[in-house]
Parts: structure tokens; sequence; C-alpha cells
């Protein structure tokens, strides 16, 4: 049954956050290859191209992230161009806006015309669902047409995959769909990070003190993804021996108080350094709204650090008792925290214990016979 499966983007990128940092799309490759298929990765230009698509001819194409790919529709025009490049930074943001009107519809177009294109060549194509809205796009209307690709990639879909059975009804929702669906877990982030070290072990090599309570805060900082709202909150509940760890890239314009309780890393954590900050964690927060998919709170998992959550996506049952949930409404934040910071040891093993068991259930090399039961089920129809 296995034959060639074309995977988007490109698995095989060589640059540091492809290959070192997060190798994602590399290691569930190797699981495909496992259960028999052939692998080849696309980047976006080929995928555009859909007379190539038409002569590599592959049985089936999975499409994960598709910024990438709109960012690459964007650009075919000029002034599209100028919004995705460094110089639209010195652009006024009306001059900027109205630029974006013009382009959005003429990108809606495009993906229109290509998305007929590659419905007529009649190859499976499997929808990788990480996230329901864009994230990535910082630039007014960009945002627009990247949820405008994701919603035709799903479209012309046979079926779909993402993370977590949690995040299924979300799907169905959002798209109206009762498309067939494959879970691929995320797997043991330790593969990517190094193993766990002691807790102790960890605070040593960060010169933090052996008996605090830290709570961490971890990821790269966008304006809806940052660290604000847990500092004033933490800061309110924050006890004598507490601690907080801000770490990631562009966090630092993001501090509203600066405060002796506060680490803060503001730069792209390596490798090493990632596994010291899991590993000294007594919890790992992620207060982000609308996201279905958390690499942070997998990889706290894999650390058997419990979490603090939304519940919402993949969290609910990835984390599924390992984590304080925060409870939508003004206080919900502060409520998580405050808890967080007053259970007692036989709660916290609790947490502890149910982190271990998530990761356990979750492996890597699950990827590739879950898409072979997928397509089975497709050819069966």
């Amino acid at each position: 049954m296995p034959g060639t499966v074309a995977v988007f983007p490109n698995p095989y990128l060589t640059d540091k956050w492809s290959s070192v940092m997060h190798p994602l799309l590399s290691t569930w490759a190797i699981s495909l290859k496992e259960a028999g298929w052939n692998v080849i990765g696309l980047n976006a230009e080929d995928l555009y191209n859909t007379e190539l698509i038409k002569n590599i001819c592959p049985d089936v194409i999975i499409i994960h992230w598709t910024e990438t790919l709109t960012t690459y529709f964007i650009n075919q025009i000029p002034s599209g161009k100028i919004l995705t490049s460094a110089i639209s930074k010195v652009i006024p943001y009306l001059l900027r806006k109205k630029l974006a009107n013009s382009v959005t519809p003429l990108v809606k177009t495009m993906i229109d015309e290509w998305s007929q294109k590659i419905s007529k060549l009649n190859i499976k194509l499997i929808s990788q669902v990480h996230e329901l809205i864009s994230h990535s796009f910082t630039e007014p209307g960009l945002a627009e047409c990247d949820n405008y690709m994701k919603s035709k990639v799903f479209e012309i879909s046979s079926a779909f995959q993402t993370q977590e059975e949690s995040s299924v009804p979300l799907i169905k929702k959002f798209y109206n769909s009762e498309k067939k669906y494959g879970i691929t877990y995320l797997g043991d982030y330790t593969k990517f990070h190094g193993e766990i070290i002691s807790k102790s072990e960890a605070r040593i090599k960060l010169s933090l003190k052996e008996n605090s309570r830290i709570i961490s805060y971890i990821g790269t900082a966008r304006k809806n993804r940052n660290p604000t709202e847990v500092i004033k909150s933490y800061l309110k509940a924050a006890t004598g021996n507490s601690l907080l760890i801000v770490a990631g890239m562009g966090v630092g314009k993001y501090i509203p108080v600066k405060s002796d309780k506060i680490i803060i890393y503001d730069e792209l954590i390596p490798n090493e350094k990632l596994r010291n900050i899991f590993s000294s964690s007594d919890f790992v927060i992620n207060d982000a709204y609308e996201y279905m998919t958390s690499a942070v709170v997998r990889t706290a998992i894999s650390y058997h650090v419990p979490v603090i959550v939304r519940n919402y996506g993949a969290s609910i049952d990835m984390a599924s008792d390992a984590s304080i949930l925060i409870e939508d409404g003004l206080n919900g934040l502060d409520n998580a925290i405050t808890k967080s910071l007053s259970l007692s040891a036989e709660e916290y093993n609790f947490l502890v214990n149910g982190a271990v068991l998530r990761n356990v259930e979750r492996q890597w090399n699950q990827y590739g016979k879950a898409f072979d039961d997928l397509i089975t089920s497709l050819d069966k129809e």
C-alpha cells in the first residue's frame, strides 16, 4: 500500500530551527519511512507549481503549516513583497494597511486558482491541522490571506490529521466538516533538547536557588502570545520562595515591570539551556488564547513538568492529569498561578505522575502507522 508522500514544508531543510531546534517534520518523515513510505520534501515554489506536482505525481501530499506558502503567494505581487520584507517596518501603518487591502483580494484569487488546479490532479491531500488561525503574520491583511489559505487547503483535502483527539471537535466545528481524520501525536521532546536532568542539577547550572517554586514562561514573543499578563498575575501571587523565568526571543519588550523575582532570558534559547530551564521548573505556563497545539506544553510534559494552560485544543488531552487549567473570566490566570504556588506535595506529585504517563503514551514512531491507517481507510471508500 505505501507509495510516495510529498511533505510541505520540506522536512529536509538544513536551517538551524528545522534541523536542530525543532526537527519535528524530519522526525515524522523518519516514521513515515519506517512505515514503508517514500518521502520527498516540497518547498513553497514546488507546491505553487502545479505542473511540477503533476510530473512528480506523489500518491499523497501532506500540508502542515501554510505560512511560508502564503508568503510565497503574497510575494508574487510587488506591493505584497514589500509587506513581507524588512522595508515594511519603516512604512507608516496606514500606508501598510492600504497596501494590504489592495493585495489581499489578489492573493485570494491566486489561492482559488491554485487550489482548483491541485484538486484536478486527483492526488490525495492531507491537511495536518496545527492551528485554526494564523499566529505568525503581524502585517494588516496578511493574516487574512493565510487564514484563507488554511481554509482552502482544508476544503480540498481528502482528510486531516491533528495531534490530539481533543482538537478534533474544534476543527470539525470551525470548518463545519465531518472529514475522516487521524491522530498523530507529538513525541518526546527530550529527543531534541537533551535528556532529563534532576531539578537540583538544572538549577545549579542556571544559578537558581534549589528550594524555589519556579514557574516558567517559555516561547518566542508575539503580539498575541507574550508574557505580559503572566507577569502581572504572577507578581500578585508571588510568595517568598517563588520565581518566574521568562525565556524566549523577543520577550524583553513585553516585560511590564522589573522585579528581582523574575529572571529574563531574551534570546533564541539553545537546546542545552532550554533543557535546563524545563528541568528546573515546577510549572510551565502557556496562557495564550486560541493556541490549538503547543510544542511548549508538549516539551514540558516530556520533562515531566506540569503545566498551567487554558482548557482548549490539544492541551486538554496532552496534559490530562498534569495541568492546572486557566478558567475563563477576569481572575482565571490569577487563580491558576496562585493555585500552582500553594499545592501540597501530594497534589503536585499527582500532576508530575500525570505528565510521566502522558509522555509515555505519545511516541514519535506512531506517526507513520497513523498516517498509513488513514490512507488505507480512504482507499476503502
